[in-house]
């Protein structure tokens, strides 16, 4: 039985030897690879905030990366005391974009009441400080950020950043 084992073994070695393999990147035409440029096309700007319950707000960090936002942000029909508004400014000061983010620094939180019955409860949390993250299509018109802060239903000024276009991440 060992004799046919290793005849076996020997015709299936001598067989994968024999066997002619051509070099398929050798065969083809070789084509110069044109890699496109991380700037063709529309790009996002990603930008993380931290924002302070002593209404200090600054941007952590900025990027821009290639592709298209599947939507737009909007405008919600009603704020709340604490929601932020941010409004991109032009070089002459124009509105470009303007966005309302719910506030940041009140987050829901949703707990199980009771184990045994598995009600689920939920409670308003204020934080001392958080960070939110907003993503928009990049438009050439962003050069500066104009940051309010509602509160008893009327628009406060936080602060306004210069803003130049972020590296590509």
């Amino acid at each position: 039985m060992n004799r046919v084992n290793f005849f076996l073994f020997f015709l299936l070695f001598v067989s994968c030897f024999s066997c002619k393999v051509s070099d398929p990147v050798q065969s083809q035409e070789k084509e110069p690879i044109t890699v496109p440029s991380p700037t063709a096309g529309p790009e996002i700007l990603m930008a993380t905030f931290q924002l302070h319950k002593t209404d200090s707000i600054q941007l952590l960090e900025a990027h821009i990366n290639v592709g298209t936002l599947k939507s737009t942000p909007h405008l919600p029909a009603y704020s709340y005391d604490g929601d932020l508004k941010l409004t991109w400014l032009s070089q002459d000061g124009q509105m470009c974009l303007e966005e309302i983010i719910s506030n940041p620094l009140l987050k829901k939180v949703e707990y199980i009441n009771d184990i045994d019955s598995g009600k689920l409860s939920a409670e308003a949390v204020d934080l001392e400080e958080n960070t939110f993250f907003i993503r928009h299509q990049w438009m050439d018109c962003f050069h500066a950020i104009k940051i309010e802060k509602k509160e008893n239903e009327e628009w406060k000024l936080l602060r306004i950043l210069s803003f130049s276009k972020p590296p590509m991440l």
